[in-house]
């Protein structure tokens, strides 16, 4: 499947496992895919959106929806870890597995594809892939979060796609 991304596809999932790096976790999830859409946009996921994908936003919004997932079952943060819990130097590199929500985005992300007959997947079908979604999928909430529907963005990100064709 990776052999039909495009160059900016790819900066997505890199983008992702940068991010989930960035944060610590141990994982790559679909959070993590919406968060490389918004590093590496493309024309189309400008349009669809309607306004810029902000990383920023993005970021903090993730980081609000962490905090209230904690708190709701009873976990306070209130404690800072210093930063030399973890010198930057003793950590290992590693593959960080992706979760199935995540290969499920990449799936659907080449189902659309398929379905609007593209031979290649870019982030616009990266973003398709995660607006499909179910509404309990980190990246979905993460969405609503900053004030997008997965419905209508869908299908903005179609009719863009289908009339640039």
């Amino acid at each position: 499947m990776f052999e039909r991304f495009t160059q900016s596809a790819r900066a997505v999932v890199k983008g992702a496992v940068g991010e989930a790096e960035r944060r610590g976790d141990g994982y790559v999830g679909s959070e993590h895919l919406l968060l490389g859409v918004a590093l590496a946009p493309s024309a189309a996921v400008r349009h669809a959106v309607g306004k810029q994908l902000l990383v920023d936003d993005l970021r903090a919004g993730l980081t609000t929806l962490d905090l209230t997932a904690l708190e709701a079952v009873g976990v306070s943060l209130e404690v800072e870890i210093p930063a030399d819990v973890f010198p930057p130097g003793r950590r290992r590199k590693q593959h960080l597995p992706f979760t199935a929500g995540a290969k499920q985005v990449l799936a659907n992300a080449l189902e659309e594809a398929v379905t609007l007959g593209h031979r290649h997947i870019g982030p616009e079908h990266i973003l398709l892939g995660i607006a499909r979604r179910a509404p309990t999928d980190p990246a979905i909430r993460l969405l609503q979060h900053v004030g997008l529907s997965p419905e209508p963005l869908h299908a903005s990100l179609v009719t863009f796609l289908r009339r640039s064709a």
